[in-house]
């Protein structure tokens, strides 16, 4: 599809919403505060079983981070410290 360049940006422009405005993606039994029980309602009203897992779900997946850049072997974490300095603004600058 060709289109002239202000039809294109009409288009493009109803995809964006006016300030002041929020997009919701999801809401209703969708909702991510209310997801699981809200689904499982749901599933029992329409006599729905739940899907079966898949073999993929079942595999853990390794965080990306916990990979080494160098030789692409997995690193174990041991530890993880808990921050004791709370973000802040920066210093200010004095004229001396």
């Amino acid at each position: 599809m060709t289109l002239k360049t202000d039809e294109f940006i009409r288009r493009f422009l109803i995809h964006i919403l006016p300030s002041r405005f929020h997009r919701i993606r999801h809401y209703g039994f969708l909702s991510n505060t209310v997801r699981a029980e809200q689904l499982q309602t749901v599933r029992d009203a329409l006599n729905v079983k739940p899907p079966e897992p898949d073999a993929a779900d079942a595999v853990d997946t390794i965080d990306e981070h916990l990979i080494c850049k160098h030789c692409a072997g997995l690193m174990l974490l041991i530890e993880v410290f808990e921050g004791t300095v709370h973000a802040r603004a920066p210093p200010l600058v004095t004229a001396a």
